[in-house]
């Protein structure tokens, strides 16, 4: 099962080591400290703990990670 983040228009879909690889990349940007909430939802979701299987995300964090992903190739095909 994947983790779906959505910004409520858009959706990507992560599994959990693309999480952790996501978690990794966002933890040292800018927006590390400051939306600590999200990297704590990415890497719980990639370390197999209870968590929701939907991020809701503002659509700044949204863009900001589909970036991220473009970036570092973490995904081939990841939105819809």
């Amino acid at each position: 099962m994947e983790l779906q983040l959505t910004d409520g228009q858009r959706n990507l879909y992560v599994n959990q080591g693309q999480a952790i690889s996501l978690e990794i990349k966002l933890n040292v940007s800018e927006f590390g400290f400051i939306w600590k909430s999200v990297g704590d939802h990415l890497f719980f979701y990639g370390t197999r703990r209870n968590v929701s299987r939907k991020l809701v995300l503002t659509r700044e964090q949204f863009s900001f990670l589909e970036e991220l992903i473009k970036q570092y190739k973490i995904c081939e095909s990841a939105t819809d």
